[in-house]
């Protein structure tokens, strides 16, 4: 059967903290009198905030003026999926998708004045979101002599594309983006190319490589995309292979992450009464002065996006004649965009490592001590690692042409090793490392180290 395992969870759970109920509880949190709070509650139930209007209507809520404690319900989702395939022997296909999402909802619940109503006041969501992801197809992208990515150019030119569209499905925005008497006609009303709500949207298709029109335009509805391990062993098992290889291992891995770390309620927000979309949750009307911007729903600090192919291909071998050969490309990418300064960092790494080792087996050492000849008969490793590794953090400002090196390096490095063992106390290791470093800012310089020695290692232990 192809199918090996597959697990799905899916984990929802609340909880309300309520200031202000007056019914005391008298067994399992129930006060049976007045049947509070409720059956329905004691088992679970997390009603929105119409619920307090009916506990208030029953007289279940102090009326204290003063009473200065937050309502607040949290709600946490979890999603896992895993999928284990192995379409044919000896390959063997590891799928996952996760989501993760916990929102606190808090306000004041209380009476402004002795003889007036229940009010709802500062109401505010805040919370945080992670999700699988996928952005293999620009992973490969091109960098010019200036570290421009084809991708952060797609980035700025999506943003016009999702203006149009977020004005188009916007009724009150008639007309073209203006602020600081600067009039941008490519951008509708209210949603210039600073906007969060056209910044997010646009980030997104341009680095997944994706149509504009098939991303969603609100990240927090987002689906979880698949993540993938595979491996192979099947090699060793054929009948050439047996005759060459203990072991024959390739290797793949694909790895990615999108996530919010914190979002929040947007204060100055109001909505169009009763015109809800499911991208957008509720239509602004309310434009921001300073950016001649809508206000968004929430406040997104930062969004951050990570991926690595770890590795792109990897190979493990263990030869018959107990040579070890190994080799592995790697390469990762992280992304992080600030709502604050509008500022884009993006990080790509490159690894390429390589390794060759050899057991002698009873390799022999003859030598003399007081005119007596010994000669050692013990096993010795040979082993030698060579690595590549280039990694570049580039800052990129948006309309400003401006994409500015802030730190990175290329590293080389070699590192050459032979133990022998002596007898069961005794270890000696001869070494030698090389390492250059060549700095991708002049905020460094290139530096070369050479370092190399042997070492005795004696163990006291029986």
């Amino acid at each position: 059967m192809m199918l090996q395992r597959a697990s799905i969870g899916y984990e929802r759970s609340f909880s309300t903290v309520l200031p202000g109920l007056t019914p005391e509880p008298l067994l399992f949190g129930q006060n049976f009198s007045q049947r509070a709070p409720g059956g329905a509650f004691l088992f679970g139930a997390q009603k929105d905030t119409n619920w307090l209007n009916s506990i208030a209507q029953k007289g279940w809520m102090s009326q204290d003026t003063t009473l200065n404690y937050q309502f607040i319900q949290t709600k946490q989702t979890t999603f896992n999926f895993r999928l284990s395939l192995e379409p044919f022997r000896d390959l063997r296909i590891d799928i996952s998708m996760q989501k993760s999402q916990s929102e606190n909802y808090s306000e004041f619940f209380k009476k402004i004045t002795a003889d007036g109503d229940y009010m709802h006041l500062t109401p505010q969501v805040s919370g945080n979101y992670s999700i699988s992801f996928l952005m293999l197809k620009t992973i490969f992208d091109k960098v010019d002599a200036n570290n421009f990515s084809n991708a952060f150019r797609t980035f700025e030119k999506y943003r016009e594309s999702y203006s149009q569209e977020f004005g188009s499905l916007n009724p009150n925005s008639t007309g073209i983006y203006v602020n600081d008497s600067i009039q941008l006609p490519n951008f509708k009303e209210g949603y210039g190319p600073f906007s969060q709500d056209v910044l997010l949207p646009s980030l997104i298709a341009a680095y997944t490589g994706k149509d504009p029109s098939k991303v969603k335009l609100n990240p927090l509805r987002m689906l979880p995309l698949p993540n993938w391990k595979l491996t192979y062993n099947g090699f060793s098992k054929t009948k050439w292979g047996q005759k060459l290889f203990t072991t024959f291992n390739i290797n793949h891995g694909y790895n990615s992450t999108f996530n919010i770390g914190s979002y929040v309620t947007n204060l100055n927000f109001i909505n169009t009464p009763g015109y809800v979309n499911e991208d957008l949750y509720y239509v602004p009307q309310q434009l921001d002065t300073l950016s001649g911007n809508y206000y968004s729903l929430y406040v997104i600090p930062q969004v951050a996006i990570q991926e690595q192919l770890s590795p792109l291909i990897g190979v493990d071998i263990t030869w018959k004649n107990s040579l070890i050969t190994n080799f592995d490309f790697k390469k990762s990418r992280t992304l992080s965009l600030s709502m604050l300064d509008y500022r884009l960092s993006e990080t790509r790494t490159t690894e390429i490592s390589a390794a060759l080792g050899y057991k002698l087996a009873k390799f022999k050492i003859p030598f003399k001590i007081k005119g007596k000849k010994i000669t050692l008969d013990n096993d010795i490793n040979l082993r030698a690692d060579f690595s590549i590794r280039s990694d570049k953090t580039v800052n990129y400002r948006l309309d400003q042409n401006i994409a500015e090196p802030v730190r990175g390096q290329k590293t080389l490095s070699l590192a050459a090793t032979i133990d022998y063992v002596i007898n069961s106390k005794l270890n000696v290791r001869l070494f030698y490392d090389f390492r250059k470093i060549l700095p991708a800012t002049l905020s460094s310089y290139p530096t070369r180290t050479h370092r190399g020695g042997i070492t005795f290692r004696f163990s006291l232990t029986p």
